[in-house]
């Protein structure tokens, strides 16, 4: 019997989600502005080409999966750390490529949406150096106390849309945009000059 398909990714992809995660929770472990603003800026270079690739792809748009957009919520908390909405047109983005069909979007999407879970952890982590900084995270606590739900509401569409797909495919799909947003946010060079609104 095959294995479910939310099983099979969180199995195959624990070594580079956890990875992953440990480089995010970098950002935030001393509650720096400087750095969580950082984070916020890599954040939105991930998201914005995978939202944009998303709206290309009619294959994914059919399918109930398609998570919400969030770089919204990190325009909203770089504005607050003084960062004008529309510096992120200087940004540098990930590259990405248009999904080539329904299983490679879908192991991208897998891994879109399992950073909600990190940066969960990124919200309690920075909550507990940075109290002020944490209370005005919109990203990172973008479902609040319905995280846990989302995820689990999230597994079932996952699992509908997969019916469709190539499940070792969505794997490797997966297992190749862990690695992207690990070396994403490993990259040393400024991806944007942080110019604060006040002197800008």
């Amino acid at each position: 019997m095959r294995a479910r398909i939310l099983e099979k990714l969180q199995a195959e992809t624990r070594a580079p989600c956890g990875q992953t995660e440990e480089a995010a929770l970098r950002f935030v472990e001393n509650g720096c502005a400087d750095r969580y603003r950082d984070y916020l800026v890599r954040c939105y270079g991930f998201e914005a080409p995978f939202e944009s690739a998303c709206v290309m792809s009619p294959t994914l748009a059919s399918h109930g999966a398609t998570t919400r957009p969030r770089t919204r919520y990190i325009a909203q908390d770089l504005a607050d750390l003084g960062m004008p909405p529309e510096r992120l047109l200087e940004l540098k983005p990930c590259p990405l490529a248009p999904f080539r069909d329904l299983s490679e979007a879908l192991g991208w999407l897998y891994v879109v949406e399992r950073n909600v879970m990190t940066n969960r952890r990124c919200h309690s982590r920075l909550a507990e150096s940075a109290p002020a900084l944490a209370a005005q995270a919109r990203y990172l606590n973008c479902y609040g106390p319905t995280t846990a739900t989302r995820w689990r509401s999230f597994g079932l569409s996952l699992e509908r849309a997969a019916a469709h797909a190539d499940p070792d495919r969505i794997a490797s799909s997966a297992i190749t945009g862990f690695a992207r947003l690990h070396d994403w946010l490993q990259i040393t060079e400024p991806l944007i000059e942080v110019r604060i609104a006040s002197n800008a």
